[in-house]
């Protein structure tokens, strides 16, 4: 996965990278956009939707948008929406069905 920063805040695509691998995910190097956005999202290719639905669940702040076209994608675009709260995935990860279960896991905020 790949984590752009589209804010105005400096190195912050680094620092979430860092915390999102800590968590587990394989993150590739932090980028920058060329212009700054409001929004925070996550970009998915269909192959890639459950990953998109964990990282969702992680990075609450983030809404989805399909990339129906494209294959092997999911990107997370920080934007000025971003609220620095980054979850840790709850163990087991259910996709399939809804669990009743809450997470015990703190949130981990990047400063």
């Amino acid at each position: 996965m790949q984590v752009v920063n589209a804010s105005s805040r400096s190195g912050l695509a680094g620092e979430v990278s860092e915390t999102l691998n800590s968590l587990g995910f394989d993150v590739g190097e932090p980028e920058s956009a060329d212009q700054p956005t409001t929004e925070t999202v996550i970009r998915f290719s269909p192959d890639q939707a459950a990953a998109a639905e964990v990282l969702r669940a992680t990075v609450p702040s983030a809404s989805e948008v399909p990339d129906p076209g494209s294959t092997n994608v999911l990107q997370l675009v920080l934007g000025q929406s971003f609220d620095d709260v980054v979850r840790a995935p709850s163990e087991p990860i259910a996709l399939a069905a809804p669990t009743t279960e809450a997470s015990a896991e703190p949130a981990v905020t990047c400063t």
